[in-house]
């Protein structure tokens, strides 16, 4: 899955000292997917490393 970074989601994997190679992690090999609640274009990607979980939400686009 190809994906593009906001400068949201960069500024908390900084402040958060979140690796790249983990978030690639989560994305490519979930523990649980879910949908959004409120954002049907929202999937949800949550992986478990050590004593934590990351979640990472990524917006679905249409590619024509």
């Amino acid at each position: 899955m190809n994906f593009k970074l906001t400068n949201h989601a960069k500024e908390k994997i900084n402040q958060r000292g979140i690796r790249i190679e983990d978030v690639e992690e989560a994305i490519r090999n979930p523990d649980k997917k879910a949908l959004d609640r409120t954002d049907e274009r929202l999937i949800h990607f949550i992986k478990k490393f050590q004593d934590r979980h990351l979640r990472v939400i990524v917006k679905r686009i249409e590619m024509i």
